[in-house]
């Protein structure tokens, strides 16, 4: 019982965590809203597209969990280095609220 209490208290606190983001102007030139493992300014590592929220003027969240806790609006550069497996992305300077 305290194990399942624990799991859902972590649960919530990744969810409570996950903030809502938007990619306005940027998805029109083939960048998208996804979550990272990584992002350091306009470069992020092995991404996964972000959780949708509403379909009117849709906003985007993190809801994964670790290890995928950056957000952006990116798009794949179709690299993928053989050594880690890691694959590259691309991401815009702006990220709406």
């Amino acid at each position: 019982m305290l194990r399942h209490a624990l799991i859902l208290a972590t649960l919530a606190s990744i969810l409570s965590s996950a903030s809502a983001f938007s990619c306005p102007g940027v998805t029109e030139n083939g960048f998208k809203p996804v979550c990272c493992m990584g992002k350091d300014g306009q470069v992020a590592l092995n991404c996964i597209p972000a959780h949708q929220m509403g379909s009117e003027n849709p906003t985007w969240e993190c809801n994964a969990g670790p290890p995928y806790r950056s957000q952006g609006c990116c798009q794949s550069i179709g690299y993928t280095n053989p050594g880690t497996g890691m694959s590259i992305y691309l991401c815009s300077d702006y990220i709406g609220p």
